[in-house]
């Protein structure tokens, strides 16, 4: 399996850990789709998601940088209806336990999630900026 396939597949987990998927998780997931040039459509993106092991997905994302946007990623996805309830906080508990990210990445993500919903639109942390120039994700100018 492909890095980018298992981005999708554990973004989409997380979109099916509430056991809700509303229109706005089916958009982000569209669009992160798009973005990665996979060949899914959202309904057997979801199906697939619902029979792979957390665990597995993870092996197959190696670098940190990576593992740190498919957290935050994640994050996003979680909060992206307001609605962050229990399932989805241990689920994603245990994505950040699986993906290793330390504590201080972990507040990094919530505080970038929670900046997203001011009206003022802030500007990425160097660190932010540190970890997309080293990941798979960075498109180069």
């Amino acid at each position: 399996m492909k890095s980018s396939e298992a981005v999708l597949l554990v973004i989409a987990k997380t979109a099916l850990s509430d056991g809700n998927i509303d229109e706005t998780e089916r958009a982000f997931l569209t669009e992160l789709t798009a973005a990665l040039g996979a060949d899914f459509d959202v309904d057997a993106l979801l199906d697939k998601a619902k029979d792979c092991e957390l665990e597995s997905l993870v092996e197959t994302i190696e670098s940190y940088p990576d593992r740190f946007f498919v957290a935050l990623r994640a994050y996003m996805m979680a909060h992206i209806d307001f609605e962050f309830d229990a399932t989805e906080e241990a689920f994603f508990a245990q994505l950040i336990d699986s993906l290793k990210i330390s504590d201080q990445d972990l507040r990094l993500i919530e505080s970038t999630e929670s900046a997203m919903n001011e009206v003022d639109e802030s500007v990425p942390s160097d660190r932010i900026m540190e970890l997309y120039q080293q990941s798979s994700f960075c498109v180069s100018s």
